[in-house]
């Protein structure tokens, strides 16, 4: 690797460990937490949390690496060996991430702003909509932890 690829790879892995970390939280210790709560409070939490989520901070963290990770895939491709296989099975692990983000989160989060936390069937419209957005969550923070640890071995077998 080039030192240009290198701090690349170390931007996207940086990237990639903080959205790994932002959904572990999520799926071990902020859902069953709002779990906990009455479920038209839940939903007012979550409500308010998906409002919020949206920053540039968070999606810089999330898309840009996707630009880095375009141009790694090229160069880093194009030489072959074991960084290149890292790189690109790292950054098909990242989109998978963004691909659940995007095709199941985005949209269940979408449904749950139109939903009044204080409905009669609050608890089922809750119910439903921890149980699989916690699940698919596990899956993507599982997409960005390997992804992260691929680009680390990209990284220590680049040298």
């Amino acid at each position: 690797m080039t030192d240009t690829q290198r701090y690349v790879t170390i931007a996207v892995t940086t990237c990639a460990g903080l959205s790994a970390g932002v959904f572990f939280a999520f799926s071990t210790f902020v859902m069953p937490a709002l779990d906990r709560l009455a479920p038209s409070a839940a939903i007012e939490a979550m409500q308010q949390i998906n409002k919020a989520a949206p920053n540039g901070a968070f999606m810089t963290v999330l898309f840009a690496p996707l630009l880095g990770l375009a141009w790694l895939v090229v160069t880093v491709g194009r030489r072959g060996g074991s960084p290149a296989a890292f790189v690109i099975t790292g950054a098909a692990c990242f989109v998978a991430g963004l691909l659940v983000l995007m095709g199941y989160h985005v949209p269940h989060n979408d449904a749950l702003a139109k939903v009044s936390a204080h409905a009669p069937d609050a608890h089922r419209t809750w119910r439903d909509y921890y149980t699989g957005w916690t699940a698919w969550n596990h899956v993507r923070t599982l997409a960005f932890t390997a992804a992260t640890a691929l680009f680390a071995l990209s990284l220590r077998t680049g040298e």
